[in-house]
């Protein structure tokens, strides 16, 4: 059991690396939930009350967290491959920078995706996968970018350091929000 460990601590990073990691994701992607739930509150005001609003406030909150969490995990699978060999001393920026690429790059392809739905036009045999070959490229430069540009490296550690204040704020609302879902279903 213990050489299990100790084989696998080489290949995942220590904790105080993954935490900034993760805080930005959960900026990321809760920034992204209340965006998105700010832009629907104007309609819901006039056939939902204020508590189905908080409600759905929660469940967004919940979404957002489950999201942020598999999105970490893929980071951290993604880290496991190589944090051995090139990512020890650069986990925080390169991953950093992975995420918000990632993230960047799944909001344009949704939206674009999205749009081709409602238009009717054949994007998605046509262009998807050029844009999936570009957003993988893209992020493998900035990746390889932040690795060897100090500035972008200084940059995104920073980014990500200040990022954990949100942790502070998105955790326990995560939390109410699960109490809230479990009571409205459960109780």
């Amino acid at each position: 059991m213990s050489t299990i460990t100790s084989s696998m601590k080489a290949f995942i990073p220590p904790f105080r690396q993954i935490v900034p990691v993760y805080a930005l994701q959960v900026l990321l992607v809760y920034g992204w939930a209340i965006i998105a739930f700010f832009y629907e509150l104007p309609r819901w005001r006039f056939f939902l009350s204020p508590l189905e609003t908080g409600a759905v406030f929660a469940y967004a909150m919940l979404f957002a967290f489950l999201d942020s969490v598999v999105f970490l995990a893929a980071t951290l699978m993604l880290g496991a491959i190589f944090y051995r060999k090139f990512l020890q001393e650069t986990y925080v920026p390169v991953m950093a920078g992975v995420s918000v690429s990632i993230y960047l790059w799944t909001g344009l392809l949704w939206s674009q995706y999205q749009h081709a739905l409602r238009t009717g036009s054949p994007w998605v045999e046509e262009r998807m996968p050029s844009g999936l070959l570009l957003a993988l490229i893209t992020t493998i430069l900035l990746a390889l970018a932040v690795q060897r540009i100090p500035a972008l490296r200084k940059f995104f550690h920073a980014l990500a350091e200040r990022a954990q204040i949100f942790l502070y704020l998105y955790l326990p609302l995560s939390l109410l929000s699960l109490l809230v879902v479990v009571t409205r279903n459960w109780i």
